[in-house]
């Protein structure tokens, strides 16, 4: 399936404009209404330069933990890097897989990410990975964005009906890939903040999804 192009405005970084040009690309269940089938992808352009293109779903399209278990049993906190999550393996796995044709594949990109050590805990280095389909970092939000509105993200039907929290004005946390304090992972708050100390990593009270990933240019 082709890419539909909804607006005509380039930007190098979706801060810089009021409203983000939008890209659609393949296809996930969104409405909750399993009989009509998976709904199209709508995501917004964040930095485009002259072979590719960075893209992040507009909403919070999936429900899940960072790493759907505590860990191993014998230690009293589980260091579950981004290199190693079940998230990280699900985005790059089942959901690539599924949700795109034969054709939107062959325009996603293999990156390379880095995964430097977060300094305020002094954990150990974040390996470098590479990535179909992901989540952004930390860095990459202070890069490519400005707090509060421009980060705020509502859920779809169908993530919603699975039971995650929204404020009053319907918006939602969202996970970053950035590891965090002990068994926590970085997020963005509903109200478009990064929140530094982050999330149990396991927890299923705050784990929004809102991917990312390259595409090649034409």
């Amino acid at each position: 399936m082709a890419l539909l192009v909804l607006c005509v405005a380039l930007s190098a970084g979706c801060s810089r404009q009021t409203e983000p040009e939008i890209v659609v690309m393949g296809r996930y269940e969104q409405d909750n209404d399993l009989t009509n089938g998976p709904e199209p992808i709508e995501w917004i352009v964040v930095r485009k330069d002259k072979e590719k293109t960075l893209l992040l779903a507009k909403d919070i399209i999936e429900y899940m933990p960072y790493n759907d278990m505590y860990g191993d049993e014998d230690d009293n906190i589980s260091l579950v890097y981004w290199q190693d999550c079940t998230l990280r393996a699900w985005l790059g796995g089942e959901f690539y897989e599924t949700a795109f044709t034969d054709e939107e594949r062959a325009k996603i990109m293999t990156v390379t990410l880095k995964n430097p050590v977060e300094r305020d805990y002094f954990y150990s280095e974040g390996e470098d990975t590479q990535e179909n389909v992901f989540l952004l970092s930390k860095d990459e939000i202070k890069e490519y964005f400005k707090l509060g509105k421009a980060l705020q993200a509502k859920p779809s039907e169908y993530a919603r009906a699975k039971g995650l929290r929204v404020n009053p004005s319907g918006y939602s946390k969202w996970w970053l890939r950035t590891f965090g304090d002990e068994d926590h992972a970085y997020y963005i708050s509903d109200i478009g903040n990064i929140c530094k100390r982050g999330f149990y990593i396991y927890y299923y009270n705050d784990s929004e999804v809102r991917p990312a990933m390259y595409i090649a240019n034409e």
